[in-house]
């Protein structure tokens, strides 16, 4: 069955200066949990719909460690939606380590059932489990929905822009995908840093071939 708490899109890291903003407090016994504060919301633009999200990351103290900024723009084109995103996370007042883990970032999951049809490809031409860990410069998630009686999918193109890109993957056995920067190393962040990260989210109903996933990720590749 579909997760029991992660649901949609969300970002979030493990070990943040030994703190966690991807568990819920109590979740994990014994885990330093910090917490995730929304600041401001701001529509960018009318049309086509653009908007920000800022929030503030601090220890299990209350001690300020990541300010977050999210820019969201949303577009449509041939009965696809494209969701693009910029990314920001940018160390306060000290030096913030984000240790090496198995997932972290952009998380997306989709209503995901064991009994309903589901595939995951990415650019590697890697299915289902085989993608979990690789480096890949998109990964294509498509799935039963609704009653059962649709098909919909999204394709999560990771900019050649990006730090470590391609990046490496979570693909997790619920089909939640993940492309994560902190997978392959740990991640470093000097006082006042900034890392920053773009991605597309392509949303669609019926199906998506890879050559078409392709295809849009050249065109994002030179946007």
């Amino acid at each position: 069955f579909h997760h029991p708490w992660q649901h949609g899109v969300q970002t979030g890291y493990h070990g943040v200066n030994g703190c966690d903003f991807w568990f819920d407090p109590g979740q994990v016994s014994g885990s330093r949990i910090g917490t995730i504060e929304p600041r401001t919301t701001q529509i960018e633009e009318i049309e086509p719909p653009q908007w920000s999200i800022e929030t503030l990351w601090r220890d299990d103290g209350g001690v300020g460690l990541l300010r977050e900024n999210q820019i969201w723009k949303l577009t449509g084109h041939d009965g696809l939606l494209y969701l693009d995103l910029e990314w920001m996370v940018q160390a306060m007042l000290r030096n913030v380590h984000i240790e090496k883990s198995t997932y972290g970032g952009l998380f997306i999951r989709m209503p995901f059932r064991r009994d309903r049809p589901c595939r995951v490809v990415n650019s590697a031409g890697q299915e289902e489990d085989d993608t979990e860990q690789s480096p890949a410069a998109w990964v294509h998630l498509e799935m039963t929905v609704n009653e059962g009686d649709l098909t919909a999918g999204i394709a999560v193109l990771d900019h050649p822009d990006n730090p470590r890109h391609p990046a490496h993957w979570r693909g997790d056995s619920q089909r939640g995908i993940n492309p994560s920067p902190c997978i392959p190393a740990a991640i470093d962040l000097a006082a006042d840093a900034k890392m920053v990260h773009r991605y597309r989210l392509i949303l669609h109903s019926g199906t998506l071939v890879s050559q078409e996933v392709e295809g849009h990720w050249q065109r994002y590749a030179h946007s």
